[in-house]
C-alpha cells in the first residue's frame, strides 16, 4: 500500500487514429470464465486433464499471456444468479448456445465480428451437483481419483461443462470463419472456501474480493488464431482494461491515442513471433483512494 492523491480525470471523448492492421482484421471471440484460480486451468496440479481437453488445446495451440491481471471482484455480469435459469437449463449451456448462433452468423457478415461470451460458471454454483449425471463415466472416475474433496469435485464438474461447451464454440468458429482469434481468461481469482465449489489460487495467497495476488493475478489468458505460432508466451504486464485498445486495433485498425483512456494495445502479442520484443504496461492500479492504493509495478527485465 502507498498513499497517493486521487487523480482528476478530464471528461472528453477518446481520440483515435486509424492504422494499418497487420494481416487484416479477424473475427474475435472473447470468452470469460467466472472465479478461476491460478491452479484451476492450464497447469492445474489436482484437476484431471480430461475436464479441460478443449481449453488445454487452446493453450497448447496459441499464445499465452503470462503476466495478466484482473480485478478482485466478479466483473462479468451474467443474468443468471444460480447455475440454472427459469426453465432449468444450465446457464453454461444457454450462453454457449447463443455464442454458437452468433459465430455461425459470422459467415454471412462481410466485416469482422466481435462476440463476447461471459460465463457464470464455474463460480460457487449449487446447480453443479445436479449435472454430474451428464459427465461421461471416464471423466467422473478421473475426477474422483484426483480429489476426495466434495467441493473440489463439484468445481471439476463445472469446469468440464465450461470446457465442453467452449469446444463447441471453437468448432463452430473454425467452420464458419477463415480468420479468427479466440481469447479465453478468467474475471478474477477463485474462492477456495466456497459453499458448493472450491477453486484453487495456489501458489498465491488471498481470495476474490481482496487485492492479493490470489484474487487479481489470473491464469495466463490464451489466444488462438490460424495466423499465430503455437506455444508462444508474452510476459508483458496486462490488465482487463487493455482489451479495449487491443481489440480496437485487431478489429478496425484503430489506435486509441487519448491519454485519459487507460487501455494499452497488446495486439501484436496475440500473433507476433517475436514476443520478447514487445513491452506491456508499467503499472496496474487495482484500487485508488484519497489515502491509499493497491498498485502493481512491472518488474524491469521480467
Amino acid at each position: 500500500m502507498s498513499a497517493v492523491e486521487a487523480p482528476r480525470v478530464e471528461e472528453k471523448a477518446a481520440r483515435v487514429s486509424v492504422t494499418a492492421n497487420e494481416g487484416g482484421a479477424p473475427d474475435i471471440v472473447h470468452i470469460v470464465l467466472d472465479d478461476i484460480g491460478m491452479n484451476d486451468l492450464w497447469h492445474s496440479s489436482d484437476l484431471p486433464a480430461s475436464v479441460m481437453t478443449n481449453i488445454k488445446a487452446l493453450q497448447e495451440g496459441g499464445a499465452e499471456l503470462s503476466n495478466y491481471y484482473g480485478q478482485s471482484f466478479c466483473t462479468p455480469r451474467a443474468r443468471a444468479h444460480a447455475a440454472t435459469d427459469e426453465a432449468g437449463v444450465y446457464s453454461t449451456t444457454l450462453i454457449t448456445r447463443e455464442s454458437v448462433a452468433r459465430v455461425k452468423g459470422m459467415a454471412n457478415t462481410p466485416s469482422p465480428t466481435h462476440a463476447y461470451a461471459s460465463y457464470h460458471g464455474v463460480h460457487d454454483d449449487y446447480g453443479v451437483n445436479d449435472t454430474q449425471s451428464e459427465v461421461p463415466p471416464a471423466v467422473m472416475l478421473a475426477i474422483n481419483e484426483a480429489t476426495t474433496m466434495v467441493r473440489r469435485k463439484n468445481f471439476a464438474v463445472g469446469m468440464y461443462f465450461a470446457d465442453e461447451r467452449r469446444g463447441g464454440a471453437a468448432r463452430a468458429l473454425a467452420t464458419h470463419s477463415t480468420d479468427y482469434v479466440i481469447v479465453l481468461h478468467a474475471d478474477n481469482g477463485g474462492s477456495p472456501c466456497g459453499s458448493h465449489c472450491d477453486s484453487n489460487n495456489h501458489p498465491y495467497r488471498g481470495t476474490k474480493f481482496y487485492d492479493f495476488e490470489g484474487a487479481v493475478k489470473l491464469p495466463p489468458p490464451s489466444t488462438r488464431a490460424p495466423r499465430a505460432r503455437a506455444g508462444t508466451s508474452y510476459n508483458g504486464l496486462m490488465h482487463h482494461v487493455d482489451w479495449l485498445a487491443t481489440f480496437a486495433t485487431g478489429l478496425a485498425g484503430v489506435a486509441i491515442t487519448d491519454d485519459t483512456v487507460d487501455s494499452l494495445d497488446h495486439w501484436k502479442a496475440i500473433h507476433a513471433r517475436q514476443l520478447q520484443r514487445l513491452r506491456g504496461r508499467d503499472t496496474v492500479a487495482f484500487s485508488l483512494g484519497a489515502t491509499e492504493a493497491t498498485l502493481r509495478f512491472q518488474q524491469r527485465g521480467a
